[in-house]
């Protein structure tokens, strides 16, 4: 799999952009879901299970995301 890119955020983003680009990435993701869905399972299938893991930060807090998308 391709790692994540590391992305810099300036930091005098407004939260009104932050939640605006938050629900331009769910509508992407939902939009990639309901037409690759299938192959996207399978491809996650074939990851090593290392690679499925998820990033590591997610391990300490679970439901940071869990809102967002």
């Amino acid at each position: 799999m391709i790692p994540t890119p590391v992305f810099h955020l300036p930091d005098d983003l407004p939260p009104q952009t932050a939640l605006a680009l938050f629900d331009l990435l769910r509508g992407l993701i939902d939009a990639l879901w309901q037409q690759y869905e299938t192959e996207l399972l399978a491809l996650i299938m074939d990851e090593p299970e290392a690679d499925r893991a998820g990033p590591r930060w997610l391990d300490r807090d679970p439901g940071l995301i869990s809102g967002i998308f």
